[in-house]
């Protein structure tokens, strides 16, 4: 099972680089730290495969990104917890950001559905 984030700057349309994410896993109801890391050139930054099933929450952190284009964003962190069902499954999160809004959807086998 493997989880990957993607990070998509919508006011210059293009991939945002530097976007440190957050994967953190539900552990007797308290969030413990599962990977953590920067998107890269491409927007991406990929996870290891997450060791079981259950409930996951990817935060992502939007001041240093924005505050480095030398914008004013409005949202400081967006997060999304989600769940992982069986170890065969991937997890592909596109997170679309502008400094005023944000939208986080999945993509699964190239469609890409809103959650």
């Amino acid at each position: 099972m493997s989880i990957t984030a993607d990070v998509v700057d919508c006011v210059f349309g293009r991939p945002a680089e530097g976007v440190h994410v957050t994967v953190q896993r539900e552990v007797d109801g308290q969030w413990q730290e599962y990977a953590t890391g920067r998107s890269g050139a491409t927007g991406r930054v990929g996870f290891p495969p997450a060791p079981e099933r259950g409930r996951y929450r990817a935060v992502f952190e939007l001041d240093q990104y924005f505050a480095g284009l030398g914008l004013e964003n409005f949202q400081s962190q967006v997060g999304l917890v989600f769940r992982v069902g069986s170890p065969d499954e991937e997890i592909g999160l596109l997170l679309l950001i502008s400094p005023s809004a944000t939208s986080v959807c999945r993509v699964a086998d190239g469609a890409v559905f809103p959650v």
